[in-house]
């Protein structure tokens, strides 16, 4: 996927996490189809969430062979309900998973957890806590790029 755009969105009562972008390799389709996903030149815009649960915030995850490149995320507010405790294990790799968060587990950052980008861009993206969350706001693993404007 690339050159997606996606502009003013409101949500509220969200269950698990309100932006989430990732690529895999399932290869579901046609044996001689071996290409990895891939995603690109993504752009999100003017999006508030309310009562977000504390499950996973926004998470941006590729492949470390194929990482997601170029995302923005500008004028976000995610009001979080809290409460969320740092994860036992490491967050799991997609690869040939299906990609659902929710059978992952919990992320290390109840706001925005990224790994394996190349070119994260942040502009005036904020979360709120209802409640104390034991995880950081931002936590990012083999992301290179980044920026916080």
């Amino acid at each position: 996927m690339e050159n997606i755009v996606v502009s003013n969105i409101s949500l509220s009562h969200v269950h698990h996490y309100p932006i989430y972008i990732t690529t895999g390799c399932r290869n579901r389709g046609p044996k001689e189809r071996t290409e990895v996903s891939s995603a690109r030149d993504i752009y999100i815009s003017n999006v508030v969430a309310d009562d977000v649960d504390s499950l996973a915030g926004i998470i941006v995850t590729g492949m470390a062979d194929a990482p997601i490149r170029n995302v923005v995320l500008s004028d976000i507010h995610i009001r979080y309900r809290g409460g969320g405790q740092c994860p036992e294990k490491p967050y799991r790799e997609q690869g040939t998973n299906y990609p659902e968060p929710r059978w992952a587990g919990s992320t290390p950052a109840y706001g925005l957890f990224a790994r394996y980008v190349d070119g994260l861009r942040l502009r005036n993206v904020t979360f709120e806590l209802m409640r104390p969350d034991a995880r950081p706001d931002i936590v990012l693993e083999d992301v290179s790029g980044y920026k916080k404007e």
